[in-house]
């Protein structure tokens, strides 16, 4: 993630000069969460979460993302009644945060195919179970077209409708190649 974020951060400051000095001053406002390789995937969300608390305090934070929640949780992969409560009482501290500061948060979780579906053609359900599905106040699933490129969802929001578009990932980032009014 840090290599990309470099790589994002020198096309922000060369779009945006009047903002960022250079690519440093871009990843200034950043931080990266990195594990060690001696702590659980768990125990290294909770402690995140725990720091972020701190850091609120201090620091403006404009948006966080959680990349892979399904990875914070591959500890508690086959122990879904403790992984239910322990993620619901996670995602009310980070709620609380984010309402009490003012910043959005934006979760990936991945998602899977259920293998014992009738219907190939069932959408796939958040790897984390469908009791992870009841946590996101907004659904936006990205996919692969039949026809190779790639689209964009918003699957259920309390505030937006529906939506689809098509997009590509370019060296610069994300281009959306569907409707641009999206």
């Amino acid at each position: 993630p840090i290599s990309r974020a470099s790589q994002l951060a020198g096309v922000a400051a060369e779009e945006h000069p009047a903002v960022f000095s250079g690519a440093e001053s871009v990843l200034g406002h950043l931080m990266i969460s990195a594990r060690a390789a001696s702590q659980s995937h768990w125990d290294h969300f909770i402690t995140s979460i725990h720091n972020l608390t701190r850091l609120v305090e201090s620091h403006v934070i404009t948006v966080l993302v959680i990349d892979s929640i399904a990875a914070a949780c591959s500890d508690l992969r086959d122990d879904a009644p403790t992984r239910t409560p322990l993620l619901t009482s996670a995602f009310a501290t980070l709620k609380s945060l984010a309402c009490s500061y003012g910043f959005p948060i934006v979760v990936t979780n991945h998602v899977v195919s259920d293998l014992n579906a009738m219907d190939p053609d069932q959408p796939p359900k958040p790897a984390l179970g469908l009791s992870w599905a009841s946590i996101p106040n907004t659904h936006i699933l990205l996919s692969k077209t039949s026809s190779g490129s790639r689209a964009i969802e918003v699957t259920s929001s309390p505030s937006v409708p529906y939506r689809r578009t098509e997009y590509e990932v370019m060296q610069r980032g994300v281009v959306c190649t569907g409707d641009a009014r999206w």
